[in-house]
């Protein structure tokens, strides 16, 4: 299903559908770009801290981390919440992106927000980035601060990107335009981001506003 939606996006570069397709597939494609994002990102840093990290702290995290595994989600959230409240920097971001996580799995979807509004607040780690992508596929209007953040991290095109497409949906089409256009210009953009961030550039500017 994701491979469809991207392709259909991507042929309406090429014609006037490209309004219509997006106010369609807006929702999932967000969903399918939360998902690549902690499936990829999110893994990645896990695994690293997992090999860079060591003591009871890390134990405790794989630990709640099995209770998921098991389909323990309300236990799992609380284990998670638990270490986030005995941690710091980095770990704290880590633990409570897991917790949010585990939270929407036991459908307690107003609670996984709240934690992840105290990633976002905590600093802009890649884990923040994480919780705040995270936080807009679930809470939009609560992501607006965090997407529209101007500081550097990893992920900060693609937090750039969301902020224009969350603009782009209130109607403020000069707005989108602006941070996609700022963004492709930052010299810090890497080149496959910037690719990217010109495909729904030229998106907008073939929808008529």
């Amino acid at each position: 299903m994701a491979d469809t939606l991207l392709q259909e996006v991507d042929q309406a570069l090429r014609a006037d559908r490209a309004g219509a397709l997006w106010a369609k597939y807006r929702t999932p494609l967000f969903m399918v770009a939360a998902a690549l994002i902690l499936g990829t990102a999110a893994s990645a840093a896990w695994h690293s801290y997992r090999e860079a990290k060591g003591g009871a702290l890390l134990v405790k995290l794989i630990e709640a981390q099995k209770l998921i595994d098991a389909g323990n989600a309300l236990n799992a959230a609380n284990a998670f919440g638990d270490i986030a409240a005995g941690a710091s920097g980095e770990f704290k971001d880590l633990a409570l992106v897991w917790q949010s996580r585990a939270l929407v799995m036991a459908g307690k979807k107003d609670e996984a927000v709240n934690a992840l509004k105290v990633a976002v607040a905590d600093g802009h780690s890649l884990w923040a980035d994480i919780a705040c992508l995270r936080l807009a596929g679930l809470d939009a209007a609560s992501a607006e601060g965090c997407l529209s953040s101007k500081a550097s991290s990893p992920l900060a095109a693609t937090r750039a990107e969301w902020a224009a497409a969350n603009l782009w949906a209130k109607g403020d089409v000069a707005g989108a335009k602006t941070v996609l256009g700022n963004i492709i210009a930052d010299k810090t953009t890497r080149a496959d981001d910037a690719a990217r961030l010109t495909q729904w550039l030229a998106i907008i500017h073939a929808t008529k506003s």
